[in-house]
């Protein structure tokens, strides 16, 4: 029995297992520095983000647009002195703020197995949108974006969701819905070329039932209720995914914003107006 747990200490050492909860004294800031956490004086950090204005502004050494997989750990974790804090550096073009957004507003090429970033997760309730441009079609499908835990289709949250261009020249998006792990979309337009197109992805809790929508261009193309809505750790963003060819065109813009389950999410708080939640509504109520 005593091999046995000294080999198990050693083993949790490497594979650099985060340290246990009731040793709080052990997380370091300079644990999360990768993600973009650093220890500065506490009056250069204003809302858990360092202040770039002023004279003795911080610069940081180069890191990644990866979230920090534990964000609000990162933010209570320890610097050497009382007088710092552990401070997110806002990163030009793909700030990941709190753990529960990202953005990217700069355009960015999709190129094959291209991964931006890494969510801390995606909730039950969502709003992804971005612009895509399209220089020229290929004659097979074209990936654009793709969130994903980690596989192309097979397990439920390998789409969460992804977008790509088929071969008619359409959009064909992909979500985890109603139990099928490849419940898709494919618009009945062509796409046309040289023109910047917006497309929105959301997840929304309206009286207690998931209504899943896409628009494109603000328009509102296609909604369904998902009775199997889920809450996916880790998810991968690949503008570009590792098993299809990349479309040949740009996005800019990425915004994803998600909430913890029971928060009401800021896109949600003025209430709904549009006119395809309430046939939505209406049509379940009559049911």
């Amino acid at each position: 029995m005593f091999k046995i747990a000294i080999f198990v200490i050693f083993v949790t050492s490497a594979v650099g297992i985060p340290p246990a909860e009731e040793n709080p004294q052990d997380d370091l800031c300079s644990n999360y520095s990768w993600f973009g956490y650093f220890c500065v004086p506490f009056h250069q950090c204003s809302h858990k983000h360092v202040i770039k204005q002023g004279a003795d502004q911080f610069n940081p050494r180069s890191y990644t647009c990866q979230a920090a997989p534990h964000p609000d750990k990162a933010k209570k974790s320890k610097c050497g002195t009382l007088l710092e804090v552990c401070c997110l550096h806002p990163r030009p073009g793909c700030d990941s703020g709190d753990g529960e957004g990202y953005t990217l507003k700069e355009e960015m090429a999709p190129k094959r197995n291209n991964l931006i970033t890494v969510l801390p997760y995606i909730g039950k309730q969502f709003k992804i949108s971005f612009d895509v441009f399209i220089s020229k079609f290929q004659a097979d499908w074209q990936s654009v974006i793709h969130f994903t835990i980690g596989g192309d289709h097979a397990r439920y949250g390998d789409r969460t969701p992804g977008v790509w261009i088929s071969a008619q020249r359409k959009f064909h998006i992909s979500s985890a819905l109603n139990s099928k792990p490849n419940y898709y979309f494919d618009t009945q337009t062509v796409i046309p070329v040289d023109k910047w197109i917006n497309v929105k992805i959301s997840q929304t809790l309206i009286d207690n039932k998931y209504l899943y929508e896409i628009k494109i261009n603000k328009e509102s193309v296609f909604s369904v209720e998902n009775k199997k809505a889920n809450r996916f750790e880790l998810v991968k963003v690949f503008v570009g995914d590792p098993w299809y060819a990349p479309v040949d065109g740009k996005i800019r813009n990425l915004s994803v914003e998600t909430v913890p389950e029971g928060d009401i999410p800021n896109w949600t708080k003025k209430g709904p107006k549009t006119e395809i939640i309430k046939e939505f509504l209406g049509g379940i109520l009559s049911n």
